[in-house]
């Protein structure tokens, strides 16, 4: 099987540009078993709006879906996304279909989603019970709250859950960058772009690579400093092998993150990182 490696490299837009729409940066959580994250529902929520105030990446991964998914697909009937947050990017990407349905288990997003005409499965997408297929699917940065002995599945599924012609986009961390680099330094098989791929393969089941280049930047440490840890520790562990490891291995993680915040303030004395995701299109012939 041959996949094609594209880099693309979109320009940066300015960090204070207010983002009209939210991809679900660190996938969806929930009370009981349905949340696999290190941080509440609460202050998961407080993360979010922290981060999509801040960032170029919600405006980018924007462009590319324009770009590479809606002006390349013929039929715009239904269009599920796994994992929308409070749904800004439902709402962007759902104007340009018929139907729209979600994949959430967070209660406060359900209602809004409910109060926009959208099916809403209040499930994991592992368990939910689809009884459509679908033009279009988006899941970004949700993997990183899947168990990895369920991403084969997890992904399968969303291939088998495209309609004929029609595309999905999986959006994760890709092993490139100095963002990369501390994942790497706190845990050397943490989950990736990379990671997909070789489920993919796996299966058999094709798909391109893109690599997208964004940046979150603020003006105070607080902020920043509060989105990076967040990120970091959920990207790289599940809350049962966080809540295992050593106080000295915490502390040491927690020294990591601190080195790479130091070194991304800037003269200004503002912070910024820069980091690249893995855009993988998965595209189901006719």
């Amino acid at each position: 099987m041959i996949n094609s490696g594209k880099y693309t490299k979109l320009n940066y837009i300015s960090w204070n540009i207010l983002v009209v729409f939210l991809l679900g940066i660190l996938g969806t959580k929930a009370e009981g078993e349905l949340l696999n994250s290190n941080f509440g529902e609460n202050e998961y929520e407080s993360i979010e709006t922290l981060f999509i105030n801040n960032t170029t990446q919600i405006k980018n991964q924007l462009l590319f879906i324009e770009a590479k998914i809606l002006l390349k697909i013929s039929h715009k009937n239904k269009f599920l996304e796994i994992g929308p947050g409070p749904g800004y990017a439902t709402e962007k990407v759902a104007k340009s279909f018929s139907k729209t349905a979600v994949v959430e288990p967070i209660k406060a997003y359900q209602i809004k989603h409910k109060g926009r005409g959208y099916i809403t499965f209040i499930e994991n997408f592992q368990n939910v019970k689809l009884h459509d297929l679908y033009d279009f699917i988006l899941c970004s940065h949700v993997l990183y709250y899947v168990k990895r002995d369920q991403w084969d599945y997890f992904l399968k599924k969303i291939y088998d859950s495209i309609e004929p012609n029609g595309k999905a986009l999986i959006v994760l961390l890709a092993p490139r960058g100095g963002w990369a680099d501390l994942h790497l330094a706190i845990k050397s098989d943490y989950l990736n772009s990379k990671e997909i791929e070789l489920a993919l393969n796996r299966q058999g089941i094709q798909y391109e690579i893109s690599f997208v280049q964004s940046f979150f930047k603020f003006p105070k440490r607080k902020g920043f400093e509060k989105i990076v840890k967040a990120f970091t520790i959920d990207n790289c562990f599940a809350p049962e092998a966080f809540n295992q490891l050593t106080n000295d291995k915490k502390t040491d993680i927690y020294k990591k993150i601190d080195e790479y915040i130091d070194r991304c303030k800037k003269p200004d004395g503002s912070y910024e990182t820069i980091w690249e995701d893995g855009y993988i299109v998965l595209s189901k012939k006719g």
